[in-house]
């Protein structure tokens, strides 16, 4: 078995499955989350401040097709793993940008 060393959540909303997700990863993994609603991200920071991991936590504000450059800029190596929680219609779509940016590769788990 293999440890998760790079998560991308695609679906931030109020910071809950970071939250979770974050509690189980190596301290030393990387996360990355994109949240489209300015708002609700304000409120993921508060909340994943309050919980002590906000300096794990890269997280980007924005329609996840236009921060997918920005995240692999900041994060050059494929994903581990790749949590789609965001808005349905657009999983498949995002699913195909994370593949020809090579941002996941063969092994990399995805849930949807």
């Amino acid at each position: 078995d293999r440890q998760l060393e790079s998560v991308l959540e695609v679906g931030t909303f109020c910071g809950y499955s970071a939250l979770r997700m974050l509690r189980a990863l190596p301290a030393d993994a990387t996360f990355s989350t994109i949240e489209k609603d300015p708002e609700t991200a304000r409120v993921a920071r508060e909340v994943l401040s309050f919980a002590g991991v906000r300096d794990r936590v890269s997280l980007y504000e924005g329609k996840s097709s236009a921060q997918f450059l920005s995240v692999k800029q900041d994060h050059k190596d494929p994903f581990d793993f790749v949590l789609l929680d965001h808005w349905k219609p657009e999983y498949a779509p995002d699913l195909a940008r994370l593949e020809k940016m090579r941002m996941i590769r063969k092994g990399t788990v995805v849930v949807a």
